[in-house]
């Protein structure tokens, strides 16, 4: 596995999971000042098939490989890091705690929540547990919707999210969108 370092390039595509980048514009992004060091970086993620590169004319574009689980888990793991000193983070933990379903996504976006829920019941089974916060939920399919409409709401869920439950839930959701017309921005 690359080095922590190298592992923190991928952040350059927090904002939008399906962009494609050269070396300078990643070098801009993550403000990385050494060429040979973000080269030889994105090298290795490839090798580890973290990325994927594809050449255009004399340029290198990298993406994320979206179809390798470790790359999600690897996803996860910058974004525990980020969210360790998450200014809400005793009140998700107590969420967590409190609500009994085990099969949602919760994420945190700006000074909002967002539940991601299988069905409609599942809204009033969480619902009841959450009181005092700004949260929004959406059923699985109601997310993909939203994204694939382009309301503002879904825009900055995928470019604001904090996962804490589930990352596995809203990564399956983005890429369902994605596979259906979702392109980020």
């Amino acid at each position: 596995m690359a080095p922590k370092e190298q592992i923190k390039l991928l952040d350059t595509w927090r904002g939008n999971l399906f962009e494609e980048y050269s070396i300078s514009e990643i070098m801009e992004i993550s403000k990385k000042r050494t060429k040979p060091w973000v080269f030889n970086s994105l090298k290795q993620l490839t090798d580890e098939k973290l990325l994927i590169v594809r050449r255009k004319a004399n340029i290198n574009l990298y993406r994320l490989n979206l179809d390798n689980p470790f790359l999600l888990q690897t996803l996860q793991y910058l974004g525990a890091e980020r969210n360790s000193r998450y200014r809400y983070l005793d009140a998700v933990s107590g969420m967590i705690k409190d609500i009994p379903l085990r099969n949602y996504c919760l994420l945190g976006f700006g000074e909002k929540f967002c539940f991601l829920v299988e069905d409609k019941k599942s809204i009033e089974k969480i619902r009841v547990h959450v009181k005092g916060l700004k949260v929004h939920y959406f059923t699985f399919d109601g997310f993909v919707d939203v994204l694939l409409r382009g309301e503002e709401i879904g825009k900055r869920i995928f470019e604001e999210h904090r996962l804490f439950l589930n990352a596995d839930i809203y990564y399956g959701l983005i890429k369902e969108a994605h596979r259906k017309g979702f392109g980020g921005r």
